[in-house]
């Protein structure tokens, strides 16, 4: 699991007396990774250290754990006290501004042709008037490690010259639940749903004879999974072995009987009998002198009131039974004061 540290820091040219202040909020950012994976995201250093070399002065001020938003407002705080937006020592273009958020932002080409941020929301991008100015570019690297944004049409991205930055990554567990739970809890749009049936229509799969002969082979070869209680071989899946163990198929193995020709004995109490499928599958495991033998637990059945003469009987059938037989006594009461 990666440590989340956002933190402050100061870089400057003490010989030209220049300096610049700023701070790390990413996704599971580090100190450790300053100025060697990640250097800053101002365009005005990056060209000052193209044309001044690299700064003598690389500090990590303050850092501040799993809490990006004091991290902000302490920059903030800093560049206001120093005023660094008329200080002509820093290459901060402005002071902090404790409202600057980027959460549900897009930025654009506007009208005029310059970059702009607007909210996702936005009625004029929801309808398409605006694009996202990342849209049709991917971020890659280079064979020198060089991080490039360039268009999906372009020949070296096509080729495999330029591959993605998160090209052989591997996800952590916790990313692949989380988009999962994201993709579950997006609601698919008419059109969408639309499109995906209508790109279906008339595609059929054309199980041939080959591809079942493959399928069959494969299922053959996956080894079989082994009932813990019964000792049966089941499916090859996870799924097949609880529905085994939940079935009436699973029966413990009788180990506590033995067969001498046609006779079968039990080796608790010796008993011997010539049953012999009925004493293997129930008398060894049920024998109530076994210490180990399995106890059925007795199925509950429902008492009722007799109507006429009050009497409790167990089971609705031996209700009806009582009602139409002889053995109501109110009944039979009833009946014989009528004889007389």
């Amino acid at each position: 699991m990666n440590i989340y540290i956002p933190y402050t820091y100061l870089i400057g040219w003490s010989k030209l007396n220049t300096f610049y202040y700023g701070r790390r909020t990413a996704k599971n950012c580090h100190p450790n990774e300053f100025w060697n994976k990640y250097f800053t995201s101002s365009k005005h250093v990056k060209e000052f250290v193209k044309n001044n070399g690299e700064p003598d002065i690389i500090e990590i001020r303050k850092t501040f754990p799993n809490n990006p938003k004091s991290c902000t407002v302490w920059e903030c705080k800093v560049l206001d006290r120093m005023d660094v937006q008329h200080d002509s020592r820093f290459l901060n273009r402005r002071s902090g501004d404790y409202k600057w958020d980027t959460t549900g932002m897009v930025t654009i080409y506007d009208d005029s042709g310059k970059t702009r941020s607007i909210c996702k929301n936005n009625p004029d991008y929801i309808s398409g008037k605006y694009v996202s100015i990342r849209k049709g570019k991917v971020t890659v690297k280079d064979s020198d490690g060089n991080i490039l944004i360039v268009s999906i049409n372009d020949s070296r991205y096509i080729s495999g010259e330029l591959k993605h930055i998160y090209f052989g990554t591997k996800q952590s567990k916790e990313t692949i639940e989380n988009r999962a739970k994201y993709i579950r809890g997006v609601p698919k749009s008419e059109e969408h749903n639309k499109k995906n049936s209508e790109s279906h229509k008339g595609k059929y799969r054309i199980l041939t004879d080959d591809w079942k002969l493959n399928i069959s082979n494969g299922m053959r070869n996956k080894p079989k999974l082994i009932c813990p209680k019964c000792s049966k071989e089941v499916g090859w899946h996870k799924s097949h072995l609880k529905l085994h163990i939940n079935s009436n198929n699973c029966k413990r193995i009788n180990d506590k009987v033995i067969t001498k020709g046609d006779i079968v004995m039990c080796l608790v109490c010796l008993l011997e009998s010539t049953d012999k499928p009925n004493t293997l599958k129930n008398h060894g495991i049920y024998c109530k002198k076994n210490p180990d033998r399995i106890i059925k637990n007795p199925k509950s059945v429902a008492v009722y009131d007799c109507p006429i003469c009050g009497q409790k009987i167990s089971g609705k059938g031996n209700l009806k039974q009582h009602q139409n037989g002889s053995k109501c006594s109110a009944k039979n009461s009833v009946i014989s004061q009528n004889m007389i």
